[in-house]
Parts: structure tokens; C-alpha cells; sequence
């Protein structure tokens, strides 16, 4: 039996942000490889914010990317029983909804599931 009150919530209108990319290879200045951003959609446009929060359209001649699951927070690894998680380095939690778990990517670029019997963390 379904909750009247999932009922009501609606859908927001418009949803801004779609996810998250991992920038492999780029040939643009302001977007280096190997970091994080979030991709916005407007107009049927897609992009993301460069260094210095400039505009820039998604285009596969320009940079190469893997697509990530929703970020949903960011931590410091305090210790870990891994050696591929630094302790003092910051790491992004994704969100697997597929498959009903978070995780983080490490210093190799695995997956690594978001538990403290693997790794202690702070919020950030």
C-alpha cells in the first residue's frame, strides 16, 4: 500500500544539474584532466563550469570524460587498512543507486566501498 504522501510530492520542474563527469583528457586550458564536475543542463544544452567559472559545452573534440554516479558528499580519509586510501587526502562519496551503496574512488581508480570497517573519514 503506497503512502498518500508519496503521492503528492511532485517531480521538480527543473532539474539543473544531471551528474557527474571524471575529465580523462583535455585539450582546454581551463579544464585539466583528472578532476570532477558537475554537468548542468539548460536549454537542451549540456555543460560544465571551467576554472574560472566560465561556461563550457559539453564536446567530445575538446575533452574526454567517464560519467560518475550523483556525488553526495566529501571527506578526509583520518586512516584506512587500504594503501590506496591516503590518510589526509579528500575524496568524493558517489551514490550507486543501482546497486544500493556509496563509495569513493581511490588513489589507483578503483571503486571502494564507503564503510569504516575499510576507512575512517571526516565530513567535509
Amino acid at each position: 500500500m503506497k503512502s498518500t504522501a508519496a503521492k503528492n510530492i511532485k517531480p521538480p520542474k527543473h532539474r539543473p544539474f544531471v551528474e557527474t563527469i571524471y575529465v580523462l583528457a583535455s585539450k582546454l586550458e581551463g579544464v585539466p584532466a583528472g578532476k570532477y564536475y558537475a554537468v548542468f543542463k539548460k536549454r537542451e544544452k549540456e555543460f560544465i563550469f571551467n576554472e574560472k567559472a566560465e561556461q563550457v559545452l559539453l564536446d567530445g573534440a575538446m575533452f574526454q570524460w567517464e560519467v560518475r554516479d550523483q556525488t553526495v558528499m566529501v571527506v578526509r580519509a583520518i586512516s584506512s587498512h587500504l594503501d590506496s586510501v591516503k590518510q589526509g587526502n579528500i575524496y568524493r562519496v558517489f551514490d550507486d543507486v543501482a546497486n544500493d551503496e556509496r563509495y569513493i574512488v581511490d588513489e589507483n581508480h578503483d571503486k571502494v566501498l564507503f564503510d569504516e570497517n575499510i576507512f575512517k573519514w571526516e565530513l567535509l
